[in-house]
Protein backbone atom coordinates (compact mmCIF):
# COMPACT_ATOMS: atom_id res chain seq x y z
CA UNK A 1 0.00 0.00 0.00
CA UNK A 2 1.45 3.93 -0.52
CA UNK A 3 3.43 5.80 2.41
CA UNK A 4 1.15 7.78 4.64
CA UNK A 5 0.05 11.14 3.48
CA UNK A 6 2.80 13.58 2.90
CA UNK A 7 1.66 17.52 2.61
CA UNK A 8 3.31 18.65 -0.83
CA UNK A 9 2.15 21.07 -3.33
CA UNK A 10 1.45 19.33 -7.21
CA UNK A 11 0.87 21.74 -9.70
CA UNK A 12 -0.91 19.55 -11.87
CA UNK A 13 -2.30 22.38 -14.40
CA UNK A 14 -1.69 21.25 -17.52
CA UNK A 15 -1.22 23.65 -20.97
CA UNK A 16 -3.90 22.28 -22.59
CA UNK A 17 -5.96 23.98 -19.96
CA UNK A 18 -5.10 27.71 -21.29
CA UNK A 19 -7.14 26.67 -24.09
CA UNK A 20 -10.48 26.79 -25.06
CA UNK A 21 -12.31 30.21 -26.76
CA UNK A 22 -12.00 30.15 -30.35
CA UNK A 23 -10.48 33.48 -31.61
CA UNK A 24 -9.66 35.13 -35.27
CA UNK A 25 -6.19 33.32 -35.54
CA UNK A 26 -7.34 30.04 -34.72
CA UNK A 27 -6.93 27.22 -37.01
CA UNK A 28 -9.65 24.69 -38.18
CA UNK A 29 -10.04 21.29 -39.56
CA UNK A 30 -10.31 21.37 -43.61
CA UNK A 31 -12.85 18.29 -42.92
CA UNK A 32 -14.08 16.65 -39.86
CA UNK A 33 -16.65 13.73 -39.43
CA UNK A 34 -17.71 12.31 -36.22
CA UNK A 35 -20.20 8.75 -36.49
CA UNK A 36 -21.39 6.97 -33.58
CA UNK A 37 -19.16 3.55 -33.51
CA UNK A 38 -19.42 0.31 -31.32
CA UNK A 39 -16.83 -0.54 -28.91
CA UNK A 40 -17.71 -4.04 -28.95
CA UNK A 41 -15.19 -5.69 -31.20
CA UNK A 42 -16.11 -8.48 -34.10
CA UNK A 43 -14.03 -10.66 -31.66
CA UNK A 44 -15.43 -10.62 -28.10
CA UNK A 45 -13.59 -7.81 -26.97
CA UNK A 46 -14.39 -4.73 -25.51
CA UNK A 47 -12.81 -1.33 -26.46
CA UNK A 48 -12.18 0.46 -23.21
CA UNK A 49 -11.41 4.50 -23.71
CA UNK A 50 -10.23 4.66 -27.17
CA UNK A 51 -8.62 3.01 -30.07
CA UNK A 52 -4.69 5.19 -30.50
CA UNK A 53 -5.47 7.24 -33.58
CA UNK A 54 -3.77 6.76 -36.91
CA UNK A 55 -1.88 10.10 -38.19
CA UNK A 56 -2.04 13.46 -36.72
CA UNK A 57 1.02 15.94 -36.01
CA UNK A 58 4.20 14.62 -35.55
CA UNK A 59 3.28 11.12 -37.61
CA UNK A 60 4.15 9.93 -41.24
CA UNK A 61 0.82 10.93 -41.96
CA UNK A 62 0.50 14.45 -40.03
CA UNK A 63 -2.45 16.00 -42.24
CA UNK A 64 -5.19 13.45 -41.62
CA UNK A 65 -6.28 12.08 -37.92
CA UNK A 66 -8.34 9.31 -37.63
CA UNK A 67 -9.88 7.61 -34.23
CA UNK A 68 -11.12 4.05 -35.39
CA UNK A 69 -13.58 4.07 -31.49
CA UNK A 70 -13.14 6.32 -29.15
CA UNK A 71 -15.20 7.52 -26.09
CA UNK A 72 -16.27 11.46 -25.37
CA UNK A 73 -14.37 11.39 -22.34
CA UNK A 74 -10.99 10.77 -24.27
CA UNK A 75 -11.75 12.52 -26.65
CA UNK A 76 -12.00 15.70 -23.67
CA UNK A 77 -8.69 14.17 -22.69
CA UNK A 78 -7.29 14.51 -25.47
CA UNK A 79 -8.54 17.98 -26.79
CA UNK A 80 -7.53 19.38 -23.98
CA UNK A 81 -4.51 17.73 -22.95
CA UNK A 82 -5.83 16.55 -19.26
CA UNK A 83 -5.31 13.82 -16.92
CA UNK A 84 -8.81 12.03 -16.87
CA UNK A 85 -8.76 13.13 -13.26
CA UNK A 86 -8.84 16.65 -14.55
CA UNK A 87 -12.32 15.96 -16.14
CA UNK A 88 -15.43 16.06 -14.19
CA UNK A 89 -19.10 15.67 -16.20
CA UNK A 90 -21.74 12.88 -16.75
CA UNK A 91 -21.34 9.26 -16.79
CA UNK A 92 -22.45 8.82 -20.19
CA UNK A 93 -18.90 10.79 -21.32
CA UNK A 94 -17.50 6.91 -20.74
CA UNK A 95 -20.28 5.20 -22.60
CA UNK A 96 -20.65 7.18 -25.72
CA UNK A 97 -18.32 5.88 -29.12
CA UNK A 98 -17.68 7.54 -31.78
CA UNK A 99 -15.57 7.55 -34.81
CA UNK A 100 -13.14 10.55 -35.51
CA UNK A 101 -11.69 11.82 -39.20
CA UNK A 102 -10.01 15.01 -39.76
CA UNK A 103 -8.25 16.56 -41.94
CA UNK A 104 -6.00 19.67 -41.39
CA UNK A 105 -3.92 22.30 -42.77
CA UNK A 106 0.01 21.08 -43.58
CA UNK A 107 2.27 21.84 -40.69
CA UNK A 108 -0.14 21.75 -38.22
CA UNK A 109 1.17 21.50 -34.53
CA UNK A 110 -0.11 19.36 -31.52
CA UNK A 111 -1.14 22.56 -29.81
CA UNK A 112 -3.40 24.00 -32.86
CA UNK A 113 -4.74 20.23 -33.34
CA UNK A 114 -5.89 20.29 -30.07
CA UNK A 115 -7.30 23.79 -30.23
CA UNK A 116 -8.77 22.68 -33.47
CA UNK A 117 -10.36 19.82 -31.75
CA UNK A 118 -11.94 21.90 -28.39
CA UNK A 119 -13.50 24.19 -31.45
CA UNK A 120 -15.33 20.65 -33.05
CA UNK A 121 -15.97 19.68 -29.87
CA UNK A 122 -17.72 23.55 -28.66
CA UNK A 123 -19.51 23.72 -32.17
CA UNK A 124 -20.84 19.93 -32.57
CA UNK A 125 -21.85 18.70 -29.30
CA UNK A 126 -23.12 22.42 -27.73
CA UNK A 127 -19.97 22.28 -25.36
CA UNK A 128 -19.85 24.22 -22.18
CA UNK A 129 -17.46 24.20 -19.55
CA UNK A 130 -15.73 25.78 -16.85
CA UNK A 131 -12.12 25.44 -14.59
CA UNK A 132 -12.05 24.70 -10.85
CA UNK A 133 -8.91 24.54 -8.82
CA UNK A 134 -9.01 22.59 -5.98
CA UNK A 135 -6.61 20.64 -3.26
CA UNK A 136 -7.14 16.61 -4.16
CA UNK A 137 -5.37 13.89 -2.85
CA UNK A 138 -2.54 12.01 -5.71
CA UNK A 139 0.21 9.92 -6.11
CA UNK A 140 3.76 10.40 -6.60
CA UNK A 141 5.22 7.19 -8.75
CA UNK A 142 8.68 6.66 -7.34
CA UNK A 143 11.15 4.14 -7.77
CA UNK A 144 11.71 1.91 -5.16
CA UNK A 145 14.52 0.74 -2.27
CA UNK A 146 16.01 -2.01 -4.30
CA UNK A 147 15.32 -0.10 -7.81
CA UNK A 148 13.10 -0.29 -11.10
CA UNK A 149 12.88 -3.10 -13.13
CA UNK A 150 12.39 -2.05 -16.62
CA UNK A 151 13.85 -3.06 -19.73
CA UNK A 152 15.46 -0.13 -21.26
CA UNK A 153 13.88 0.11 -25.15
CA UNK A 154 16.34 -0.80 -28.03
CA UNK A 155 15.78 1.18 -30.93
CA UNK A 156 15.30 -1.23 -33.80
CA UNK A 157 17.58 0.14 -37.01
CA UNK A 158 15.40 0.57 -39.90
CA UNK A 159 11.67 0.04 -37.72
CA UNK A 160 8.84 2.88 -38.20
CA UNK A 161 8.56 4.40 -34.67
CA UNK A 162 5.99 7.15 -35.46
CA UNK A 163 3.32 4.69 -36.83
CA UNK A 164 0.16 3.59 -35.04
CA UNK A 165 -1.65 -0.09 -35.15
CA UNK A 166 -5.07 -1.21 -34.77
CA UNK A 167 -5.63 -4.17 -32.02
CA UNK A 168 -5.24 -7.63 -32.71
CA UNK A 169 -7.69 -9.68 -34.08
CA UNK A 170 -8.62 -13.19 -32.88
CA UNK A 171 -6.38 -13.22 -29.93
CA UNK A 172 -6.10 -16.53 -28.35
CA UNK A 173 -6.54 -17.27 -24.78
CA UNK A 174 -3.39 -18.49 -22.70
CA UNK A 175 -3.89 -20.17 -19.23
CA UNK A 176 -3.17 -17.10 -17.36
CA UNK A 177 -6.20 -15.47 -18.77
CA UNK A 178 -4.89 -12.65 -21.48
CA UNK A 179 -3.97 -13.04 -24.87
CA UNK A 180 -1.48 -15.12 -26.45
CA UNK A 181 -0.66 -13.00 -29.32
CA UNK A 182 1.81 -9.88 -28.88
CA UNK A 183 -0.17 -6.68 -28.36
CA UNK A 184 2.61 -4.91 -29.14
CA UNK A 185 3.80 -5.25 -32.93
CA UNK A 186 7.98 -4.81 -32.92
CA UNK A 187 9.24 -1.52 -34.09
CA UNK A 188 5.77 0.39 -32.48
CA UNK A 189 5.50 2.63 -29.50
CA UNK A 190 2.50 1.36 -27.73
CA UNK A 191 0.78 1.26 -24.70
CA UNK A 192 -1.77 -1.19 -24.22
CA UNK A 193 -4.47 -2.20 -21.38
CA UNK A 194 -6.04 -5.47 -21.49
CA UNK A 195 -9.03 -6.98 -19.88
CA UNK A 196 -8.18 -10.68 -18.63
CA UNK A 197 -10.02 -13.39 -16.63
CA UNK A 198 -7.83 -13.00 -13.80
CA UNK A 199 -7.26 -9.32 -14.13
CA UNK A 200 -5.59 -6.19 -16.16
CA UNK A 201 -2.58 -6.42 -17.89
CA UNK A 202 -1.01 -3.18 -19.15
CA UNK A 203 1.84 -3.75 -21.90
CA UNK A 204 4.02 -0.94 -22.44
CA UNK A 205 6.75 0.05 -25.38
CA UNK A 206 9.12 2.80 -25.92
CA UNK A 207 6.89 3.96 -22.99
CA UNK A 208 8.21 7.19 -21.04
CA UNK A 209 7.62 6.88 -16.77
CA UNK A 210 5.23 10.13 -17.39
CA UNK A 211 2.91 7.89 -19.50
CA UNK A 212 2.67 5.08 -17.48
CA UNK A 213 1.65 7.64 -14.30
CA UNK A 214 -0.71 8.97 -16.90
CA UNK A 215 -2.35 5.68 -17.40
CA UNK A 216 -2.17 4.72 -13.68
CA UNK A 217 -4.82 7.94 -13.26
CA UNK A 218 -7.08 5.37 -15.03
CA UNK A 219 -7.08 2.68 -12.20
CA UNK A 220 -6.75 4.72 -9.02
CA UNK A 221 -9.38 7.74 -10.46
CA UNK A 222 -6.63 10.14 -8.49
CA UNK A 223 -3.73 12.34 -9.58
CA UNK A 224 -0.23 10.83 -10.56
CA UNK A 225 3.08 12.72 -10.88
CA UNK A 226 5.91 10.50 -12.18
CA UNK A 227 8.63 11.58 -9.55
CA UNK A 228 10.92 8.59 -10.61
CA UNK A 229 13.46 10.61 -12.11
CA UNK A 230 13.70 8.22 -15.36
CA UNK A 231 14.49 9.73 -18.50
CA UNK A 232 14.46 6.86 -20.94
CA UNK A 233 11.92 5.25 -22.48
CA UNK A 234 11.61 1.73 -21.53
CA UNK A 235 9.39 -1.86 -22.09
CA UNK A 236 7.52 -3.17 -19.26
CA UNK A 237 4.17 -5.27 -18.07
CA UNK A 238 2.09 -5.08 -15.33
CA UNK A 239 -0.59 -7.41 -14.49
CA UNK A 240 -3.03 -6.63 -12.05
CA UNK A 241 -6.33 -6.86 -9.89
CA UNK A 242 -8.36 -3.37 -10.08
CA UNK A 243 -9.94 -2.34 -7.49
CA UNK A 244 -13.59 -3.72 -7.40
CA UNK A 245 -12.91 -6.22 -10.69
CA UNK A 246 -14.88 -8.80 -10.28
CA UNK A 247 -12.23 -11.80 -11.35
CA UNK A 248 -12.39 -15.84 -11.75
CA UNK A 249 -10.77 -17.89 -8.66
CA UNK A 250 -7.27 -18.33 -9.17
CA UNK A 251 -4.37 -20.96 -7.41
CA UNK A 252 -1.85 -17.76 -7.92
CA UNK A 253 -3.97 -14.93 -7.65
CA UNK A 254 -2.64 -11.55 -9.23
CA UNK A 255 -1.44 -8.13 -6.58
CA UNK A 256 -3.14 -5.52 -6.40
CA UNK A 257 -1.87 -2.16 -8.56
CA UNK A 258 0.35 -1.32 -5.43
CA UNK A 259 1.89 -4.81 -4.98
CA UNK A 260 2.11 -5.00 -9.06
CA UNK A 261 4.61 -1.83 -9.23
CA UNK A 262 7.02 -2.78 -6.50
CA UNK A 263 7.11 -6.38 -7.57
CA UNK A 264 6.71 -6.18 -11.21
CA UNK A 265 8.32 -3.13 -11.88
CA UNK A 266 10.18 -2.13 -8.75
CA UNK A 267 8.34 0.68 -8.79
CA UNK A 268 6.00 2.44 -5.29
CA UNK A 269 3.36 5.29 -5.08
CA UNK A 270 3.47 7.53 -2.40
CA UNK A 271 0.61 9.52 -1.62
CA UNK A 272 0.82 13.18 -2.03
CA UNK A 273 -1.87 16.46 -1.52
CA UNK A 274 -1.39 18.70 -4.12
CA UNK A 275 -3.79 21.79 -6.07
CA UNK A 276 -5.18 20.84 -9.04
CA UNK A 277 -7.22 22.88 -11.75
CA UNK A 278 -10.19 20.80 -12.92
CA UNK A 279 -12.15 20.85 -15.97
CA UNK A 280 -15.86 20.65 -15.52
CA UNK A 281 -18.74 20.29 -18.02
CA UNK A 282 -21.33 22.76 -17.40
CA UNK A 283 -23.49 21.01 -20.80
CA UNK A 284 -22.96 18.75 -23.26
CA UNK A 285 -24.84 16.96 -26.04
CA UNK A 286 -24.13 13.05 -26.14
CA UNK A 287 -24.61 12.71 -29.82
CA UNK A 288 -23.11 15.13 -32.38
CA UNK A 289 -25.09 17.88 -35.07
CA UNK A 290 -24.64 16.37 -38.14
CA UNK A 291 -21.51 16.36 -40.50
Amino acid sequence: MPAATARVVLILLTSGLACGQAGDTRLSFDVASIKPANPNLPDGRIVVGMVEPTGGPGTNDPDRIRYSVINLKMLLVNAYDLKESQLAGPGWLDTEYFQVEATMPPNTTKEQFRAMLQDLLLDRFKLKIHRETKEVRGYSLVVGKNGPKLKNFVEVPGADYSGRTTLPQSPKLGADGFSKQPLVPPGRSKLYTTIGTHGVRLTGQEQTMGALADRLVFFLKRPVVDSTGLTKKYNFTLTFVPEGMAVLPSDDPLPDIYGALQSQLGLRLEAKEGIETTIIIDHMENKPTEN
